[in-house]
């Protein structure tokens, strides 16, 4: 990797932060730090043998995951940056993915047994490391784009404010994140989850397009560009976004 990573102390990275919990966040972070949970987690979004071929909730795992690539790699040709920030990185689906074409890639997740399920010749492509998003430990503007994937949506909105600060702080320039939203494409996709028996998918907060458009403004950002994941089939949302200076400086020149 060609450039350097500054990695700041404990303490600086959490300085303006308190230490208690955020009420859905703790949930969600802890609940892939068993090593079965963190296996099937990967195994969802994956096909590993022709058998898996055969579940319907593995094939659309897969479907989505690989949608969501694309979705991202086409916001990220748009900012054109080359050190990626992937948190929570999860088990590496994208940022693997992102590693192999030439980007550097930083993945933080909470849970190490996550990071463990990434493949041995992926782990030397990327750097790892074991964080909290509240807290991430990088200096100020050591990143050009932050990727927040499949989180946001897991935890309340009145808590996203803590997550896109420390987010804005590390990155230089863009955001590219996932919302969840809500209307007919939600009711379709929840009828199909029925339908194909996929189960609970656990605790979700939708916001609408305007609703997100609304957030990121109030928090410093500017919406640059949106795509759905894949519609009927997911409610994914994912937006690149800019904080409001740097999309201003662009505006002007």
């Amino acid at each position: 990797m060609s450039k350097e990573i500054k990695v700041a102390s404990s303490g600086e990275a959490s300085k303006s932060l308190e230490d208690r919990p955020v009420g859905s966040y703790d949930e969600y972070s802890k609940k892939f730090m068993a090593d079965s949970d963190a296996v099937g987690y990967h195994q969802s979004h994956s096909l590993g043998s022709f058998k898996d071929l055969l579940k319907p909730s593995r094939v659309l795992g897969w479907v989505v995951a690989k949608a969501e690539e694309v979705a991202v790699r086409r916001l990220l040709r748009s900012c054109k940056g080359e050190i990626v920030l992937d948190v929570p990185c999860g088990t590496g689906k994208i940022m693997t993915a992102l590693a192999r074409r030439g980007h550097q890639v930083v993945g933080l997740d909470t849970s190490a047994k996550m990071l463990a399920q990434i493949a041995g010749s992926e782990k030397e492509l990327t750097e790892l490391l074991v964080a909290d998003i509240r807290r991430i430990p990088l200096r100020d503007s050591s990143v050009d784009v932050v990727l927040c994937n499949r989180f946001l949506h897991r935890i309340d909105p009145s808590d996203h404010r803590r997550a896109l600060n420390e987010i804005r702080r590390v990155g230089k320039q863009y955001a590219i994140l996932y919302f969840a939203v809500k209307g007919v494409f939600a009711n379709c996709v929840f009828r199909l989850e029925r339908t194909l028996d996929l189960g609970n998918r656990g605790l979700t907060f939708y916001l609408t397009r305007n609703e997100i458009r609304d957030e990121l403004e109030t928090l410093g950002w500017t919406l640059v560009r949106a795509t759905s994941v894949i519609p009927f089939l997911s409610t994914g949302y994912v937006v690149l976004a800019s904080p409001v200076t740097t999309w201003k400086y662009i505006q002007r020149y």
